[in-house]
């Protein structure tokens, strides 16, 4: 906990400028992720470690809204992630009724590992799942990731290769693929629609 709150400072400090109340593009910041996947494992320590997380986020002062990736606590907005997330929105306005519905992780195709084929994930499915969720009533949509590259003289994690390509929207380059182009038009589509989309109650799926 020492360490983190240091490197948050550290980090925070040298975004200053950035954040949205100072003009800046961040809107959002996240504290923690994916805890769920630990949560049973710690108990009322870990409770109390995520409490403490909230505190940390707000002695920070940045003027933006917090967030944690599945797995949240009082006073943060919890968000979501997957392939799909759009059958995940209903149970998420039952927990958090006072919340957007955020995506913070749409996988556009995954991580290689030795031994394994390079996972690939089409433009049209992709553009499927956002718009599903969209249709949900979802609010926000963050890639992960939309820019793929390699750890050149880096290491990796466990059976990673150094490349983590994720088969994203930008190719390591930098440079536009099919799959930003074909995204590109979907968000257009969204972004002029956005009056719509953000004040009226999400459609009933009719078969």
């Amino acid at each position: 906990m020492k360490e983190k709150a240091r490197w948050m400072r550290v980090l925070t400090d040298h975004l200053r400028g950035l954040f949205a109340p100072e003009g800046g593009p961040i809107i959002l910041a996240q504290i923690e992720n994916e805890y769920n996947m630990v949560r049973k494992t710690y108990g009322a320590d870990g409770e109390r470690y995520m409490a403490w997380c909230v505190e940390l986020a707000k002695s920070l002062e940045l003027g933006i809204p917090w967030i944690m990736c599945v797995g949240g606590a009082q006073g943060v907005i919890e968000t979501l992630n997957g392939f799909y997330v759009h059958n995940d929105v209903e149970e998420h306005f039952e927990k958090h009724p006072d919340q957007p519905a955020l995506w913070t992780e749409l996988w556009p195709g995954w991580y290689d590992v030795w031994g394994r084929a390079h996972l690939t994930r089409s433009p049209e499915d992709i553009a499927y799942a956002v718009a599903r969720f969209v249709a949900a009533g979802g609010t926000g949509v963050n890639y992960y990731m939309w820019h793929g590259g390699t750890n050149f003289g880096r290491t990796s994690m466990h059976l990673q290769t150094t490349s983590y390509d994720f088969n994203a929207p930008l190719d390591e380059f930098g440079l536009e693929t099919t799959k930003s182009k074909h995204l590109g038009l979907l968000h257009k589509t969204l972004d002029r629609c956005a009056d719509v989309l953000l004040r009226n109650a999400p459609p009933k799926p009719v078969s």
